[in-house]
Order: C-alpha cells, then sequence, then structure tokens
C-alpha cells in the first residue's frame, strides 16, 4: 500500500513538475516584429503620388518624406521596420474608410476599401504601416470604392 501511494506521488509530483516546465517556458511574451498600422495626422498630405505606396527605410528617408510632419509622428526604429505610405483622395463623401496589409512576407500588398456617398464632402485620405524590416520589402497598392447602400445618384 505504502508503495503504491508513493508511486501516485511520484506521479502527481512528475506531471506538476512538467506543468511548471511547460508553463514557464511558454513563448506567450512574443518579441517578434509584426505589421502595425502607423498613426498619421488628420488630412496629412505629402508630395508622392496618388495610389503609389512609398517605402521609407532609414530615418533619414523619413524625415525627408514626412518634412515637417515628422516632428510629431511617432519615432520608428528602423532597424527592425520599414514603413510604408499611401494616399489618395476620395471622388465623393467618406462614409467608411479600411485599410490593410494583405499578405505576411514580402511582396505585400496595401490595400484601401472606401465606402462613399454625395452628400459627405470629398476627402483626402493617407495610411501607413509599419513592415517587418527586409531588404526585399516591395508593396503594391489596390484601392476599391464602392457607393454606400441608398445613395441616390445625381445624375
Amino acid at each position: 500500500m505504502k508503495t503504491m501511494q508513493k508511486t501516485i506521488s511520484f506521479f502527481v509530483y512528475s506531471m506538476l513538475a512538467m506543468v511548471c516546465l511547460f508553463t514557464a517556458c511558454s513563448d506567450d511574451d512574443d518579441d517578434s516584429v509584426r505589421i502595425v498600422q502607423y498613426a498619421l495626422p488628420e488630412k496629412m498630405q505629402l508630395d508622392v503620388a496618388d495610389v503609389q505606396p512609398v517605402i521609407v527605410k532609414s530615418e533619414a528617408e523619413f524625415n525627408a518624406l514626412f518634412g515637417a510632419y515628422a516632428a510629431q509622428l511617432t519615432k520608428v526604429d528602423f532597424t527592425k521596420y520599414d514603413l510604408v505610405y499611401g494616399q489618395g483622395a476620395s471622388d465623393y463623401g467618406v462614409v467608411s474608410f479600411e485599410s490593410w496589409i494583405d499578405g505576411d512576407t514580402p511582396p505585400y500588398r496595401l490595400v484601401v476599401h472606401i465606402e462613399q456617398n454625395y452628400t459627405h464632402e470629398y476627402v483626402r485620405w493617407a495610411v501607413a504601416y509599419l513592415l517587418p524590416k527586409n531588404d526585399n520589402n516591395q508593396v503594391t497598392m489596390a484601392v476599391s470604392v464602392e457607393m454606400a447602400e441608398g445613395t441616390a445618384s445625381n445624375e
């Protein structure tokens, strides 16, 4: 009986030790670099072509591109990230605006989806994302626009 108790105790303690070991070695605090949307001031526009993504790989390029805006923007760790910037305009007012990056590895696609109507004012837009640093980062841009449901044509 005592041998059985010792065996069960040994088994229980072994299982507890394994649980503690696996819990302590979990990878919950992952420091990996991920794609992150980068906050921009509202109505910011730069001297670049619309719907043509611009990839920024250094602080010098960042300061050159963003000019006077650079001081207002969050610092970017260019040892870990490249930044992609895109801008454009909606022909009519924007009801909803979404953007995201397609793909987990290069080449990426910056996607913008706009829902518009005739009652809101014309809007210029800009988006930016931080991408994991990679010498081969390439980004294309796709913009889709649709009229909001219930929008009457002014034709």
